[in-house]
């Protein structure tokens, strides 16, 4: 888990810094503003509220072992295996007319990789302390001397959109129908559908249609 942490804010710090990433300037706010920020940066942020709360919650009561669990699983499967996959693709290019796309995207991961830093830090402080130094204090000379200094994460209700979480549940659930039924004809992954035939409740066909590039993407189709 720490490794995959430490990895991703690998991956985060090389990619900011080609693309001179300000995280004073390129804040959520201002992706948002320059309507930036799509359903999956809006969606990992919404999670990463729910993270905050139940993870304090747990460590109030003295459930670390409960509280890491939940924190462990934001890293690896939310961001790690869903997210960063997502976005992967968009970061992969130095096509100028895309730039404010990928600062947003940086403008995410800054937030919520910041973040789980600071609620790793009471059980991990050196790890926390050096990813401190050497990522955020490097793009952000302003910030508190030691990440100790930092205050406590708190949520923000304005991040929360149930209705994005559900979506992309929607859209996880209906991958996974699809791998399922590729791997029992045969068709791996790599190998690109030309039409893919989903049947299902209204509800679930309309979920699909506001994720429906990052739908076809992950299927591969």
């Amino acid at each position: 888990v720490l490794s995959t942490l430490y990895h991703l804010n690998r991956f985060f710090l090389q990619n900011a810094e080609f693309d001179h990433f300000d995280p004073s300037k390129h804040t959520l706010e201002w992706a948002r503003k320059g309507k930036q920020a799509k359903d999956v940066d809006l969606w990992l942020l919404s999670k990463l509220q729910e993270t905050i709360d139940t993870y304090t919650s747990r460590l109030e009561k003295c459930e670390f072992n409960v509280a890491l669990a939940l924190l462990e699983d934001f890293v690896i499967e939310s961001l790690s295996r869903l997210y960063v996959p997502m976005v992967r693709k968009e970061l992969w290019t130095d096509d100028p007319q895309t730039l404010d796309r990928r600062l947003a995207v940086y403008a995410t991961l800054w937030n919520v990789l910041w973040t789980v830093t600071l609620l790793f830090n009471p059980v991990t402080p050196y790890l926390s302390e050096a990813l401190h130094q050497y990522v955020y204090r490097r793009l952000d000379p302003t910030l508190p001397e030691s990440v100790n200094l930092e205050n406590w994460p708190k949520s923000d209700k304005k991040l929360r959109n149930e209705t994005v979480e559900e979506d992309f549940q929607t859209l996880f659930k209906c991958v996974s129908l699809v791998y399922a039924a590729r791997q029992s004809v045969g068709l791996k992954r790599r190998w690109p559908l030309s039409g893919l035939v989903v049947v299902g409740p209204e509800k679930v066909c309309n979920s699909l249609r506001t994720v429906d590039e990052l739908f076809v993407e992950l299927t591969n189709v």
